[in-house]
């Protein structure tokens, strides 16, 4: 990793000093609002497994909704895998997640948010090429979980554009470890009332 790679993961992952968590999230109504995002990360780790596989840009789509404390979030991220070697195959990854979330306004327009994710890490290999070329195409499916921090500034009155930064752990026999920075955009919106009465 890149020493300015470092020095923007280190900041994004900072915990804001001396925020009152509870005094943020008490002017969140739980369930009224979906907060509905669209993010562009890159891998800046390199582990073993970059040794073998080139992430490449993964994106990832999230909705979130308040809850009785914090947000939970429900999650899709995609990577397609570049294989470095031949002699292993090329494979796309998709993260289906949940989370939790907590805010704090630092003043102005501008929000931290930090989360953790928990979910399914699935892996389908390109049956094309080795090892596998001739065969149906092999998949994978193992535990995924990662931590997530975020800096969000408001546009208008809805629109959110944001700076994130996520550890994220797959729990594969040669653990999948990875360091990612993204750039996101989201809107809020006013849950719809039939929506609302099913999730109260």
């Amino acid at each position: 990793m890149t020493s300015l790679g470092r020095a923007a993961a280190a900041g994004l992952l900072a915990v804001a000093p001396g925020a009152d968590i509870s005094a943020a999230q008490s002017r969140r109504v739980p369930f009224e609002t979906l907060e509905v995002a669209i993010t562009v990360f890159t891998d800046l780790n390199h582990s073993r497994f970059h040794d073998f596989w080139d992430p490449g840009l993964g994106f990832e789509a999230l909705v979130e909704v308040p809850f009785y404390f914090g947000a939970a979030q429900v999650g899709l991220q995609q990577f397609q895998n570049a294989a470095r070697l031949s002699t292993v195959p090329d494979f796309r990854s998709r993260f289906f997640y949940t989370g939790w979330s907590a805010d704090v306004w630092l003043g102005g327009k501008a929000r931290w948010t930090g989360g953790i994710q928990a979910g399914v890490f699935h892996m389908r290999f390109d049956a094309d090429t080795a090892p596998f070329a001739g065969r149906s195409e092999p998949s994978e499916t193992e535990l995924g979980l990662g931590a997530t921090s975020m800096l969000q500034y408001r546009l208008g009155d809805r629109w959110y554009v944001a700076g994130i930064a996520r550890y994220q752990l797959v729990l594969t026999d040669q653990r999948i470890r990875r360091l990612m920075l993204g750039a996101g955009l989201s809107r809020q919106f006013t849950t719809p009332p039939w929506l609302r009465a099913f999730l109260d």
